[in-house]
């Protein structure tokens, strides 16, 4: 809940945490913290700023990779 209030507030610096896109990035559970966020957060925006494209264009892509490959973890970012 947290990770959407910040993303209304500030959607060009936060996004919403979603199981998905952990899926794509190799996370396989979270325990919700604070800490886990921002690690969450910092790899979603290496990842958009490689691609050059906002945070909300990035969640697209991860939510339906994972969609498609029926949550098998990525190996690799890059």
């Amino acid at each position: 809940m947290a990770s959407a209030i910040l993303r209304t507030i500030r959607p060009e610096n936060y996004t919403v945490i979603d199981v998905r896109a952990l899926e794509f990035l190799g996370v396989s559970k979270t325990d919700g913290s604070v800490n886990d966020y921002l690690s969450y957060l910092r790899a979603c925006c290496e990842l958009a700023s490689k691609r050059n494209v906002s945070l909300r264009t990035l969640d697209r892509p991860l939510w339906q990779w994972s969609k498609e490959n029926g949550g098998s973890q990525h190996q690799s970012c890059a």
